[in-house]
This record gives structure tokens, sequence and C-alpha cells, in this order.
């Protein structure tokens, strides 16, 4: 049985996708990220609202949502330095 996604993970998903596929249409992220079409919409209106990513039709990472991945994977590379 896989393990359930937080919030965090939720959000690093997106925006990593975002960032490697700066072309990708809503309905391939959705599939990308493993999310129903509800849960990626409100995911993605929080995330316009904090201004990590932008846009309507075409949904694109911020540069501000660049920095949160940046400072997510220090976070990750930090906790796996204790083995936690």
């Amino acid at each position: 049985m896989s393990k359930k996604r937080n919030s965090l993970e939720i959000i690093h998903d997106i925006l990593l996708t975002l960032k490697r596929n700066p072309t990708i249409k809503k309905t391939h992220l959705m599939y990308k990220t493993n999310l129903t079409y509800v849960r990626l919409n409100k995911y993605l209106d929080d995330l316009v609202g904090k201004e990590l990513v932008a846009g309507d039709e075409q949904t694109v990472i911020t540069p501000k949502g660049e920095q949160f991945l940046k400072e997510v994977r220090k976070m990750r590379e930090f906790m796996d330095s204790f083995g936690l």
C-alpha cells in the first residue's frame, strides 16, 4: 500500500511538473500529478493566490514558485542528513 501525500508533497509535485513541462496543459498536469480535476483546481487556485504559479489557460511556475522548490529541496536534504 502506498503512502498518502501531504499538501506540501502535492504542491511540490505540481510545481516540479510545471517547471519540467512549461507548456503542459491542465489535463496532462492532472495525470502527471495524480490528482482529480477538482483537487488540482483547488491547489492551482491556492498557488495562484500565493503567486507561486500564474496563468489561466496556460499555467506556468513563477520565480517565487521556483524559489519555493529550491527551499523544499534544501529542507529535504537537511531531513535526509538526519535520517528523517
